[in-house]
């Protein structure tokens, strides 16, 4: 993975090359590593990338996330469309 954030708690957010095709395919995973490095599979999950926007899209939609989860989603969102040419 190319990038990690550590969320605490041994629990990770991880982004880089999918797992089920690294030359063509970027996924983000929610990681809960294990004491023997690898990551439990029943509380660990890896999404494509492009998978992202219709996740977010529907949990939106079904009021899942809460007025403070949105605002910061939009902030980093605000941030990022400023760090690209457009």
């Amino acid at each position: 993975m190319q990038h990690t954030q550590n969320l605490g708690g041994g629990h990770l957010i991880e982004i880089g090359e999918a797992t089920w095709d690294p030359q063509n395919a970027r996924s983000i995973r929610d990681r809960w590593p294990t004491s023997t490095g690898g990551f439990s599979p029943h509380s660990s999950s890896e999404v494509p990338i492009e998978s992202l926007v219709p996740m977010l899209t529907f949990a939106a939609q079904h009021d899942e996330l809460s007025a403070a989860e949105c605002a910061e989603i939009i902030a980093e969102l605000a941030n990022s469309i400023r760090g690209l040419s457009l």
